[in-house]
């Protein structure tokens, strides 16, 4: 229960301080949803954005996740994404893991460009991720899993094409050797 207090805390933070960065003058420009901007040319409809997390000390952990996507419609983005983390416990290294995945992405916009709301969105990811961990006896074991994430999540404008987003994405697979909660929150940059 802490933990989701937590974390929709963040997830208030984050929305908060993005909100924030709106002038009077964003918003009144701002199209609604019957007054969208066009798509334009192939490369205006490529999306880049994802994630990057550090943490140091006893028990250090990094994570880069970046994605590239293709806006096909007004409201569909979809694309790759590579997730890479490593996970380094100096007081209990059988703990130690790295984990490499990638795969196919997929987001679709269920309120978008509506008054001073944040874009609402649902989504889906596939991601096959190579784990490397040690087992009892501290031998290496690399394996590959397989996971299906769908949740969704809101974007706020920061002005421009960059947006801040928070989304909440459920591992239905959930194999057992994966090693964070489920779901997960993720909170990144994107540029759309």
């Amino acid at each position: 229960m802490y933990r989701i207090f937590l974390s929709l805390l963040l997830f208030a933070l984050v929305t908060g301080t993005a909100s924030a960065q709106y002038t009077r003058e964003d918003i009144n420009n701002k199209p609604d949803s019957t007054e969208e901007k066009s798509l334009g040319d192939f490369a205006s409809r490529i999306t880049f954005g994802g994630g990057l997390f550090a943490r140091f000390g006893d028990e250090t952990a990094i994570n880069v996740s970046p994605r590239v996507g293709y806006l096909f419609t007004k409201r569909l983005n979809a694309g790759v994404s590579i997730n890479y983390t490593e996970y380094i416990n100096k007081v209990f290294p059988e703990f130690d893991y790295r984990l490499f995945g990638y795969g196919p992405f997929a987001n679709y916009d269920v309120l978008r460009n509506f008054k001073s709301f944040p874009d609402i969105y649902l989504g889906g990811e596939f991601t096959n991720m190579h784990v490397t961990y040690h087992d009892e006896l501290l031998n290496e074991i690399t394996t590959t899993i397989q996971m299906m994430f769908v949740g969704g999540g809101v974007r706020v404008s920061l002005g421009g094409r960059a947006y801040v987003f928070a989304e909440l994405m459920y591992d239905v697979l959930e194999n057992s050797l994966i090693i964070y909660n489920n779901p997960r929150l993720n909170i990144g940059i994107i540029v759309r």
